[in-house]
């Protein structure tokens, strides 16, 4: 009996570094989501999107796990933050317009949104998509290969 036991402890200790090192998965938006993909078959989104090739996906979080290749999307109309431990919110309307993702499997992207301290009634933000692989961020690209709107994150 402890042999079975230090065995299934030994198990359960080597299986923990991938469990722990693994980032969080996103909501599959691909053929199949029963049958999860590994991490280098897919990219995998951060994002505020209402939709994703037609699909609306605003209820499903904001991390999404894409197949390589061309996706469009749709932010959602507006973020809002109350913070209330300093009394302030705020509420910013996002660009609503159809864009391009060039989605490659093993890649993480963001859109990235840092509202700039400001007096009321006004106030400005800066917005943008990043594309992370490995240690190095980079501005996301179109499905054409164009740039698109640069993250504060990428200098």
């Amino acid at each position: 009996m402890t042999r079975l036991t230090a065995a299934a402890l030994l198990s359960v200790l080597l299986s923990m570094p991938a469990c722990v090192s693994q980032a969080p998965r996103g909501y599959p938006l691909y053929p199949d989501p029963e049958l999860p993909r590994r991490d280098d078959e897919i990219g995998t989104l951060d994002a505020p999107v209402a939709k994703i090739d037609d699909r609306d996906v605003a209820d499903k979080g904001r991390t999404f796990s894409l197949l390589p290749g061309c996706h469009t999307l749709r932010l959602v109309p507006s973020l809002s933050e109350v913070n209330s431990a300093s009394g302030l919110s705020y509420v910013a309307p996002l660009p609503q317009r159809t864009y391009s993702l060039n989605v490659e499997a093993g890649h993480f992207y963001s859109f990235d949104f840092i509202v700039n301290p400001f007096n009321a009634p006004d106030g400005s933000a800066n917005y943008g998509f990043a594309d992370h692989r490995g240690n190095s961020v980079a501005a996301a690209h179109t499905c054409d290969g164009t740039p698109l709107p640069a993250s504060p994150m990428v200098h």
